[in-house]
């Protein structure tokens, strides 16, 4: 007996190649977008804790003293510049780009002046010597043996003499 595409001889039905085809691409669309999902949840939870320890680990408005000040990514460097002066203090230099400042100023009240000044946040520890160190290194008022661009400062001074 003749069998029809789609039968065996047992006369029972068998998937067809496209049907097969239609549910493998099925099964890889759900999984991909599974993996999507799984990924933006991931950076979504990822975001909200960074904001929260950011948050936390900003310093006061009576804090003063060498902070890293973080101002908004479109602020001009002329802009950030005069902030930190306006709020009283000293650049120091700028860091992670024109975007955030390390800055000095004796006495309280100098992160809530900058603060009114446009500054987002200020923070006790911040990058020193490569401008991406990140948590390898922390702005102190001492100096740091080991701060390579404080070394080639100082050798240059020396050997530009009196």
């Amino acid at each position: 007996m003749p069998t029809s595409e789609g039968q065996s001889e047992g006369g029972t039905a068998r998937p067809s190649a496209d049907a097969a085809e239609g549910a493998s691409g099925r099964d890889r669309r759900t999984s991909a977008g599974g993996a999507l999902a799984l990924m933006v949840g991931v950076v979504v939870l990822w975001a909200g804790v960074l904001a929260v320890i950011l948050r936390v680990a900003a310093l006061g408005p009576e804090d003063g003293g060498k902070v890293f000040v973080v101002f908004p990514p479109a602020t001009a460097p002329a802009k950030a510049f005069a902030a930190i002066v306006a709020a009283g203090g000293e650049p120091v230099r700028a860091a992670l780009g024109d975007w955030a400042w390390i800055a000095h100023a004796e006495g309280p009240g100098f992160v809530g002046r900058l603060e009114r000044n446009g500054a987002l946040a200020a923070f006790r520890g911040a990058p020193v010597g490569l401008s991406l160190a990140g948590c390898f290194a922390w702005a102190t008022d001492r100096p740091l043996p080991h701060d390579p661009l404080a070394r080639a400062i100082g050798a240059r001074a020396g050997a530009a003499g009196p």
